[in-house]
């Protein structure tokens, strides 16, 4: 029996696996790929340093300042591009800076190309502990794995395509989440919560974003280990899983760091990164990016964004499109009033109160699939709630767009539970289409920023109405911990 609920969950996805002659065409395909156009944008052209498009030489160009005196924060690449996140980013990968840029692209193409199939890996393995939870979840399944599948699919193509062609960070930030977040979703004892938190820390040291989806995490296992009427375990994975975090953000902020460049240097940079980057209202133009950009579809730049356009459009307003210049000209845009900046800050900390109901509701011994429908609803989130959110940041939407619909179709909401995974792909087809076709049209209306809000929203009701233990449904999925207490009896 036991075998057999192993292979109910071993395909992709609990469908029909890919042939290996079609996963080699794809991977030669994308190789093909690297090797011309990543290649060509990664290269430097003296003439044309326009031509150069890719961020992975900002992270090595301050990877090499770390080591060689200068200030890592305010050196740039070819094309006058600030380096934005933590130390540790770019001392790990400065040992490729000697490379020409080309081929440092292709690098960093290739190892973005296996940690995307390390994503879809650990996807597949959270999915099989989902479906291990019951028949009726496999039912479920069933019914919705085609919307589920190609609906995710579809909604992350183009993030992940943006990230290996652009030599960005995403999928070096959502592997490790995933890999932390399965371990301690399968954990059974210290070792997999202790190295679950460890992998989350690495995710968080990276990029600061990750950080929302790791401190709900923890704050569901929290919830779960307060509660009276449990066993120890609950309260032990808690603090394994904490002492694994902290562990590791011990280690990747400041003993790694400090080994490669030394401790008092390491607190200057920290302290750098924190007041010219984390804390800096100003660092948009101060670090020569801009966050009005219709690229950018974080919820405050779509609202932004749609409000000057409506004010043009309809009031005969001031052009919203010069919000597109670093610096524009002129008097301030209607949106830039304060009132709409504290009405923003509203709607970020009303996401948030519904994100900590959700986790609070289905904290352990929460059934898997909610504890994973939560995770990835944390994941999607941080995209409306984070103040930069570029179209290839939204890699993050991947386990909110497998998990949450199947969780709201297991609630007995299918059609709910399809338009779900329909309206995650809608929109950022919506967004990079518009891009291409109609000068940005999406990103000036604020489509993709305020529709991935609404979807946060419609997700967290449907999580908050559904039943923690699907008895209301006629079907009891067991939590991970009656997963794990089986599987013992089981081998015994």
């Amino acid at each position: 029996m036991r075998r057999r609920s192993q292979r109910e969950g071993s395909g992709m996805f609990d469908g029909a696996q890919p042939s290996r002659g079609i996963c080699l065409a794809v991977i030669l395909l994308m190789l093909v790929w690297g090797l011309t156009d990543v290649r060509r944008r990664a290269d430097i052209d003296t003439a044309n340093i326009g031509a150069h498009r890719t961020d992975f030489t900002v992270y090595t160009e301050a990877g090499a300042a770390f080591f060689d005196g200068r200030d890592p924060y305010a050196v740039t690449n070819v094309r006058g591009w600030h380096y934005l996140y933590p130390p540790l980013f770019a001392i790990l990968v400065a040992p490729l800076h000697p490379l020409p840029a080309a081929w440092q692209g292709v690098i960093w193409f290739v190892l973005s190309l296996a940690m995307a199939g390390g994503c879809l890996f650990e996807c597949q393995a959270i999915m099989r502990t989902v479906l291990r939870g019951g028949e009726g979840v496999r039912s479920d399944w069933r019914k919705i794995r085609r919307w589920v599948v190609v609906g995710a699919g579809l909604a992350v193509v183009f993030p992940i395509l943006d990230t290996l062609q652009r030599g960005q960070v995403g999928l070096a930030v959502l592997w490790p989440l995933l890999i932390g977040f399965r371990l301690i979703l399968e954990s059974d004892g210290w070792p997999r919560s202790f190295l679950g938190g460890l992998f989350l820390s690495l995710s968080v040291t990276i990029k600061v974003t990750p950080a929302l989806p790791v401190c709900v995490l923890l704050l569901g296992l929290l919830a779960g280990a307060l509660r009276r009427d449990r066993p120890p375990p609950p309260r032990q994975r808690f603090l394994h899983a904490v002492g694994g975090v902290l562990t590791g953000l011990a280690l990747c902020v400041l003993l790694i760091p400090a080994l490669a460049v030394g401790w008092q240097e390491n607190l200057r940079h920290l302290e750098a990164w924190s007041t010219r980057v984390a804390t800096n209202e100003r660092r948009g133009p101060d670090q020569q990016f801009n966050a009005h950009s219709v690229r950018n579809q974080s919820l405050a730049n779509a609202v932004y964004r749609l409000g000057n356009w409506v004010e043009h459009a309809v009031g005969g307003g001031p052009d919203d499109r010069r919000a597109d210049n670093l610096a524009p000209a002129g008097d301030p845009l209607p949106m830039d009033a304060a009132i709409v900046g504290h009405m923003v800050t509203a709607a970020r900390a009303l996401l948030l109160a519904l994100l900590v109901s959700v986790a609070v509701r289905w904290r352990p011994p929460a059934d898997a699939l909610g504890q994973a429908a939560v995770f990835g609803l944390a994941c999607a989130m941080t995209l409306p709630v984070s103040p930069i959110s570029w179209g290839h940041h939204f890699v993050m939407l991947l386990p909110g767009a497998l998990f949450v619909p199947l969780a709201v179709c297991a609630a007995g909401r299918h059609r709910a539970a399809q338009a779900l995974a329909v309206s995650a792909a809608a929109l950022l087809w919506a967004h990079y289409a518009s891009l291409e076709l109609a000068g940005g049209l999406a990103g000036r209306l604020g489509i993709p920023g305020i529709g991935m809000a609404l979807w946060c929203v419609a997700a967290s009701l449907w999580l908050l109405r559904r039943p923690a233990s699907l008895s209301e449904g006629g079907c009891r999925v067991p939590a991970v911990s009656d997963l794990a207490e089986a599987a013992r009896g089981g081998s015994a």
